[in-house]
C-alpha cells in the first residue's frame, strides 16, 4: 500500500474534503505522507508487524508488508494524536492570551473566544483519540495472540470489536 493513500484517507477522515479542495486547519496530503513515511516505526510499539518503506518506481512509497484495516486505523490514530498536540502548543503560549472578550456595539455582539478555551478542546479530543489508540493496540494484540493459540482449552470469549481481524466470525475458542 502506498504511503500517499493512507494519506489521503486521512486527509478526507480529518474533514479535508475531497483532495482537490483545501481548509486551512487541516494540513495538506504531502504534509501527513512526510508524517507518515517518518513515523511509520511507532506501529510496532503496539505489536504491529515490521513494517518498511521502499520507494516505488512512481515515486511513491509504499508500506510493505499490506497493512492491515486495523494496522492502518492504528496508524491514522498516531497521526491524529500527533495533529492535535501539535494544535496544543499552536494555541497555549503568550500569543494565546485575549484580554478581549465581547464587544457590543450598535445591536452587534462579537465574542472572542480565548485561545486556551479552544487547546482545552484540543485536549479533549486528543485524549479520545489515545483512548481509541489503546483500545485499537488491545485489541488488535488480543484478536493477533488469539488466533496463535494452538490447543489451548478455555471457555470461549466473544470478541464484539467491530473490526476484528480474528479469523473466525464472532466467537474465539481461546
Amino acid at each position: 500500500m502506498y504511503i500517499a493513500n493512507i494519506a489521503a484517507e486521512i486527509f478526507i477522515e480529518m474533514g479535508g474534503g475531497e483532495p482537490g479542495e483545501q481548509d486551512s486547519s487541516i494540513p495538506t496530503i504531502p504534509a501527513i505522507a512526510h508524517w507518515l513515511r517518518h513515523n511509520y516505526a511507532k506501529m510496532s510499539v503496539y505489536g504491529c508487524s515490521d513494517f518498511s518503506i521502499s520507494l516505488a518506481n512512481d515515486n511513491n512509497y509504499e508500506l510493505s508488508p499490506e497493512p492491515s484495516e486495523v494496522e492502518k486505523d492504528i496508524l491514522k490514530t498516531l497521526y491524529v494524536i500527533y495533529h492535535y498536540s501539535k494544535l496544543i502548543r499552536d494555541n497555549l503560549g503568550a500569543a494565546a492570551y485575549n484580554t478581549l472578550s465581547e464587544v457590543d456595539s450598535d445591536g452587534m455582539k462579537v465574542r472572542r473566544t480565548s485561545r486556551t478555551e479552544i487547546a482545552k478542546t484540543y485536549v479533549q479530543v486528543q485524549k479520545i483519540a489515545q483512548e481509541d489508540l489503546k483500545s485499537l493496540a488491545n485489541h488488535y494484540k488480543f484478536c493477533k495472540a488469539s488466533s496463535n493459540i494452538i490447543g489451548f482449552e478455555a471457555p470461549q470469549v466473544i470478541c464484539r470489536w467491530k473490526r476484528c481481524c480474528c479469523n473466525t466470525s464472532d466467537i474465539i475458542n481461546l
